[in-house]
Parts: structure tokens; sequence; C-alpha cells
């Protein structure tokens, strides 16, 4: 795969304050990378960087291997903090100007709109969108000159939950027409239903990075009580199927290897005398394992 976006420990301080600490990052064509951390994790001013919007005090970065020299920036389309249109003016008159700014002729307006799903309000005033339709002419804007990377700062912030659906179709639209998608949230969830890859950063500092999926862990998580509290936790600290083991207020949650049958947990507990008052299985989230990464 050819590598879109190459970040070699990169770095930015604002004082005393570590913003981005040796971030290194590589971004592959077609992939739907999320760039996800806790509000202040450095994700926006990494955006700003590899954007040339702000001067990194060490490191570097490249875009696309250096084909295009030292100003990629007719390839790339990108979106940081809130879209800016003239209200008073269309949805389509409002993408004309993007399209002057950036010195574009002849560019089939109606193919964006139809992606964003905005062709029936084309012609309507921006001041009449609603939120998520506003983020979504700001999505079209992007694909304006046909980039072959896209970039959004927190895309869904803000969003109903009609809005966040429309969003996230569109964003894999984006990436199914050919465009490799770099997207920076907070939103768990969000990075989960719509990236192919991650990068958990936290003060700036890159904690992990990978497929989605396997940056998962295989472990599923059983929760679990008993009449018997102690002999529970000691029957779950002594099985060679638990790895983990933590108590909430309500039950004990365990963490089994995903080639172990659940059953065979409750078979065993049984064997040892155990009589189960709760027992049940579930897949443990990227929000359970995002905050097991980076916890202190």
């Amino acid at each position: 795969m050819d590598t879109i976006l190459n970040i070699r420990d990169l770095s930015k301080s604002y004082g005393h304050i570590k913003a981005v600490d040796k971030l290194n990052l590589k971004v592959e064509k077609g992939d739907i990378f999320g760039i996800l951390g806790p509000n202040g994790s450095g994700k926006t001013t990494t955006l700003g960087m590899i954007l040339s919007i702000l001067k990194a005090d060490s490191g570097s970065f490249e875009w696309f291997g250096g084909q295009f020299g030292t100003n990629p920036r007719k390839k790339i389309g990108a979106i940081l903090e809130t879209p800016n249109f003239y209200p008073y003016k269309t949805g389509i008159e409002n993408l004309k100007i993007v399209a002057k700014i950036k010195g574009i002729n002849n560019f089939d307006f109606d193919s964006v709109m139809r992606l964003v799903n905005l062709e029936q309000r084309k012609t309507s005033k921006f001041r009449t969108y609603s939120l998520g339709m506003k983020q979504r002419l700001a999505i079209a804007a992007t694909m304006i000159g046909n980039p072959e990377v896209v970039i959004f700062d927190e895309p869904t912030n803000g969003l109903d939950p009609k809005g966040i659906a429309e969003v996230r179709t569109i964003l894999k639209r984006v990436s199914e027409s050919g465009r490799s998608v770099i997207m920076a949230s907070h939103i768990l969830d969000e990075v989960e239903k719509i990236c192919s890859h991650v990068a958990i950063i936290k003060n700036g500092k890159l904690l992990s990075t990978g497929l989605v999926g396997e940056l998962l862990s295989d472990d599923y998580l059983v929760e679990i009580n008993a009449f018997d509290d102690e002999k529970l936790k000691s029957f779950m600290k002594n099985s060679p199927y638990i790895n983990t083991i933590k108590k909430s207020n309500k039950y004990w949650t365990c963490t089994v290897d995903k080639n172990i049958p659940a059953e065979i947990i409750s078979k065993e507990a049984f064997n040892n005398g155990l009589i189960l008052s709760h027992f049940v299985i579930r897949k443990q989230s990227l929000e359970e394992e995002f905050l097991t990464i980076t916890k202190t």
C-alpha cells in the first residue's frame, strides 16, 4: 500500500505545555484513520501541523511520499473547527466560492451535493440549514478539487443522533470513492463505527496504533457474581481461563480468552462449589480498551 502520510517525531509545545510529543504515525492509501484522544490530547494541534497551519518545534511529516513536492495541499481537503459559509448564499453558491478560492474551474458541484445528500437543498440559503446539513456542506467543500485525502476535526461534534448517523454514512462513502480519510475525535463509539485504523494519543503522546479490530482486545468480558464472594474471587484468581478480574459496585468483571467457551467458566465454577447469581457475557468495547490504555 502507498503511504499517504508519514509523521516522524513530530513535537509542538506551548510554553511549558507539551501539546504533541515525538509523534510517529503512518497513514496508508484507503485508510479511514482515526486520531482518538480526550480533549486536550493534541489531536487538533497535530492536524494543524500536518496542514502547515502550525509550525512544528521539531520532527517532520511527508505527504504522498514527497511526489507532489513541498506544497501538496491541492491534493488535500480539510475542515478544522467550525466551517464558515455565507449565511445569505445558497449551498451551491457557497461551494462555488470555495472552488474560486481554490482556483478550480468546471467542477461538478451536483455530484458532491448528491454525495452528502444535499442535492434537494442546494438552492436553499445556508442560514436555513440544520446543524447536520451545515456539517454535510462542509464535507462537500472538502471534496472540491477531487483531493486524494480528506481531513476532519471532530466531524460529528454537536450533532444529534440522526446527524451523527448521516455524517458517518457520508464519511464511509467518501472512503469508498477511493479517498483516504483522517479524522480526529474524542468520541470512541464513532471511531469504532467509522474508522479502519486508529491511533490513541494522550497528552501529546502516542499510546497505541493499529487496526481498530486489532486494537480491541481479543478477550471477551464476563460479568459474574456468586453467593460466596470470597470463594468466587479465589476461583477467578486461580482459574487458567480467566486473564483479569475487576470488582464493580454490582458484580465482578473478568476477561476470558476468545478461544475459551463461556460455559467452561460456569461449569468450572459449579465444580468448585459456587452457585452463580449473575453470569453475563459481552464483547469488550473500544471505550473499555481506550480507558485501559489511557489510565494513569
